[in-house]
């Protein structure tokens, strides 16, 4: 009785051999598998001085084949991220400034290729911290920022729109280039009005 117990133990090893292998098989297309949303992120323009307020565009997009149900709260605020392209290093924003508001759960399903905009928070420039902002009263982050060429980067948490669901989306690298102030008269006089029609 106990040799067949033994082989019978013997005959199981490759078969369970064989489902760890497809265990770790299986793991590695989980691992693979292409994501379903994905995260762009656009500019009108990519130049900018002191004083001006960037405002990026962005939306998650499904990308995968069939509908998804995003449940997230509402309204949803990303804020940019700043990085010195030269050196890849974060640069620190100065405090935003945010209103109270109120946040309501919201569900929406996007069918393949549907898009759901996103509210980024403005970037506004200033050349130190005296700066004056604009007037207007809405969420805002302040940059004290140097001429230089930079990137704006955003990121969305899954949980924030898949409860139980973790990492991260990653939107494309925005390059952006901070010109020197314009001169006083610059915006003065018949030449500079023609500039700026054109």
């Amino acid at each position: 009785m106990n040799l067949r117990i033994l082989s019978l133990s013997l005959c199981l090893l490759p078969v369970l051999g064989g489902l760890s292998q497809a265990g770790n098989a299986e793991s590695g297309k989980k691992r693979t598998e292409k994501p379903a949303l994905m995260l762009k992120a656009a500019l009108e323009t990519r130049e900018f001085r002191a004083g001006d307020e960037i405002k990026t565009d962005l939306e998650i997009v499904n990308v995968s084949g069939k509908p998804i149900t995003l449940k997230f709260m509402k309204p949803w605020t990303v804020v940019p991220e700043v990085w010195e392209s030269a050196t890849g290093k974060r640069l620190s924003n100065a405090p935003s400034y945010v209103l109270d508001q109120i946040v309501v759960p919201t569900e929406v399903t996007l069918p393949p290729q549907g898009t759901l905009p996103l509210w980024t928070m403005p970037v506004f420039l200033q050349t130190n911290s005296k700066s004056e902002a604009p007037g207007t009263a809405h969420q805002r982050s302040f940059w004290i920022t140097t001429p230089g060429k930079y990137q704006l980067r955003h990121t969305v948490l899954l949980k924030d729109c898949l409860p139980g669901k973790s990492g991260e989306l990653f939107a494309n690298k925005l390059e952006i280039t901070i010109l020197s102030p314009e001169p006083a008269s610059a915006s003065r006089g018949p030449s500079a009005q023609k500039t700026d029609s054109k």
